[in-house]
């Protein structure tokens, strides 16, 4: 069961660097209401499916460090 959820979650990483990879290679930086005024909600999405998961804290912990340092690297765009 655990392994289970660490599956999971390792696939919504994988999901989360796809998307933010699909955002940032196909916007237009500079029109208006571009695709990355959508990070904050998946950033926020992200961190609850983890959390969803029910894991133990240190692996919560992880999963949530991991999304914080994948979105970190486009936070100035929001």
């Amino acid at each position: 069961m655990n392994e289970e959820k660490i599956t999971q979650a390792e696939t919504l990483m994988e999901e989360l660097k796809k998307i933010l990879l699909e955002i940032t290679w196909g916007d237009k930086r500079y029109t208006y209401n571009n695709q990355k005024l959508i990070l904050p909600w998946l950033h926020e999405d992200y961190r609850y499916s983890i959390k969803k998961l029910n894991l133990s804290s240190d692996k919560e912990h992880y999963y949530l460090e991991k999304i914080e340092h994948i979105i970190g690297e486009y936070a100035e765009f929001y």
